[in-house]
């Protein structure tokens, strides 16, 4: 295995809200569709990079809403000369976003854990799709 020549800068936390609803002491469960908003900002190909934005909130689709969550992660990428632009597009469209989003994981975990006692654990994403 070979380091890659996509990098990032440390990612940051932009905004997050995060609202425990009134009606979270109602039995049952709730099912969720987990919502992801992905921009690439600031993309510059001649200078090799980007700016990756990826917002997440999940829709209560099926039983009472414990909560209300909007969290966004965003994080500067460069790479090498090496890459096509079509590359670059996949990269930054599916790489990025699963990048951001193993460090959104644990903060969604964390604050909804200590706000409701139960984590709302994120799945695995497959961004390809």
């Amino acid at each position: 295995m070979i380091e890659s020549n996509f990098k990032f800068s440390i990612p940051r936390l932009t905004h997050i809200e995060f609202k425990i609803k009134d009606n979270n002491m109602v039995k049952g469960t709730s099912t969720y569709r987990n919502k992801f908003n992905i921009s690439v900002i600031n993309e510059d190909y001649e200078n090799r990079n980007a700016t990756v934005e990826l917002k997440f909130s999940p829709e209560c689709i099926e039983g009472e809403p414990p909560f209300d969550l909007n969290i966004v992660m965003m994080c500067n990428f460069s790479w090498s000369e090496e890459y096509d632009k079509d590359t670059i597009t996949d990269l930054l469209m599916i790489n990025a976003p699963s990048l951001l989003l193993s460090y959104m994981r644990p903060i969604v975990a964390n604050i909804t854990s200590n706000g409701m006692g139960t984590a709302y654990n994120i799945p695995f994403i497959d961004f390809t799709k």
